[in-house]
C-alpha cells in the first residue's frame, strides 16, 4: 500500500496525537498528560506523565536530502520513488508471468520528467526480463536508460533471491541497496538521538514518523533487534500515517 509522504502539519503534534491514540484506544490508559518543551529548552520535545512516572519523549523523522545541478531534493524521495517503481513491477511479474530467476538492477543519479521515465522504464525492464528469463548464467550490464545524470542498468545473475529484481541506488561512488538503506537510515537516527538525549535522566521515549513508501514498521523492529544501542530508549515507535508502531521497549509494563 502506498504511503501518504507529504504531510503539512506540526510534525510534533502529529507524532504525539498517534501516541495519544495508542494509549487511548490499544492500552485503553486515560490517565496520563503531555507537557511541551519550549523550542529553546529542549531536548526533549515533550514530557509524558504517565503510570506514576514521567517520560522524555522525543520525535524525529526520516528525511535526507541529496543535490543535482539544478536543486536540492530529498533523498529518500529520490530513493523512495525508483525503488517504487521497481515494486510495482515485482508484483506485476509475479502475478502474470513465471520467472524463476533474480535480476540485479541498478540506479544512479537524478531523473527529470519523472513520470515519462516511469513509463519508460517500467516498459524497458518487463522486457528485459521476460526476454532473458531461463537463462541461468550471470550476464554483463546492459544499459537501459541514460539521460543526463540518470542512468539504470540490468544484468542476468544465477544467484538465488525471493526478489525478482534485486534493486540498489548508486550515489557518488555509494551503492545503496534498499535494506542496507534503511539500516543506515534507523542507525543515524538512534545515535543521533543517543548523543541528544545522553544528559536527560528521565525514562525516553523515541517517536520516529516515517515518511517512506517502502521502509516497514516490521523491517524497522528487525533493525532495533540488531542495534544494541537501541537499549537506550524505554520505547521506540514508528508513527505511520495517523498510526502508532511499537517496535522495541526495554520492558513491558505498558
Amino acid at each position: 500500500m502506498k504511503k501518504n509522504i507529504l504531510f503539512q502539519e506540526d510534525n510534533e503534534e502529529f507524532c504525539v496525537s498517534s501516541l495519544c491514540d495508542y494509549l487511548k484506544c490499544l492500552l485503553n490508559i486515560n490517565d496520563y498528560n503531555f507537557c511541551r518543551v519550549a523550542k529553546n529548552m529542549d531536548p526533549p520535545d515533550y514530557y509524558l506523565n504517565a503510570f506514576e512516572k514521567t517520560f522524555a519523549i522525543e520525535v524525529t523523522e526520516f528525511k535526507e536530502t541529496l543535490k543535482n545541478e539544478e536543486k536540492e531534493l530529498e533523498k529518500n524521495t529520490v530513493i523512495e520513488s525508483l525503488f517504487g517503481i521497481i515494486n510495482e513491477i515485482e508484483n506485476e511479474i509475479k502475478s502474470e508471468n513465471s520467472v524463476t530467476q533474480c535480476f540485479p538492477i541498478t540506479f544512479s543519479g537524478v531523473f527529470s520528467n519523472y513520470n515519462k521515465f516511469k513509463k519508460t522504464i517500467k516498459v524497458k525492464i518487463i522486457d528485459y526480463i521476460l526476454s532473458n528469463n531461463g537463462n541461468v548464467h550471470s550476464s554483463e550490464w546492459s544499459t537501459l536508460f541514460a539521460e543526463n545524470s540518470g542512468l539504470c542498468k540490468i544484468k542476468t545473475s544465477d544467484k538465488k533471491s525471493f526478489r525478482i529484481l534485486d534493486a540498489s541506488y548508486e550515489q557518488k561512488h555509494e551503492t545503496i541497496k534498499l535494506k542496507e538503506y534503511y539500516f543506515k537510515l534507523f542507525k543515524e537516527r538512534i545515535l543521533d538521538k543517543q548523543k541528544k538525549l545522553g544528559e536527560i535522566e528521565n525514562e525516553k521515549i523515541l517517536l520516529i514518523r516515517n515518511r517512506t513508501i517502502l521502509g516497514l514498521p516490521n523491517e524497522f523492529a528487525e533493525f532495533a533487534k540488531e542495534l544494541p544501542e537501541t537499549s537506550f530508549f524505554y520505547k521506540i515507535f514508528i508513527i505511520e500515517e495517523d498510526k502508532a508502531f511499537l517496535i522495541f521497549e526495554k520492558n513491558n509494563h505498558w
